[in-house]
């Protein structure tokens, strides 16, 4: 499936046939040395909550790959009221 912004950029997605999951992106990005293709693939589907998330992530951008696993997900966590507080003499 092609997705379009309203700038006209395009982003190209990828699902599963069998379990209909997201399983990638592509797209053309701006850097710093022009225009990449930008990937990221998503991998390691649980159940969190009612929604299925993935655990693995990784992101391909020109030269650089980046990964990103995650042993916990916790969609909308009650956290405290100081959670974002800058730390004293910042």
């Amino acid at each position: 499936m092609v997705a379009t912004a309203a700038d006209g950029q395009t982003m190209t997605l990828h699902f599963s046939r069998d379990s209909k999951l997201l399983v990638a992106t592509e797209a053309e990005v701006e850097g710093p040395a022009g225009r990449v293709r930008a990937r990221t693939t998503f991998h390691d589907y649980r159940v969190v909550g009612a929604v299925r998330l993935p655990f693995r992530t990784v992101v391909e951008q020109g030269p650089v790959t980046v990964e990103l696993s995650f042993d916990e997900l916790a969609p909308n966590p009650t956290l405290a009221a100081d959670a974002f507080a800058l730390p004293p003499g910042v």
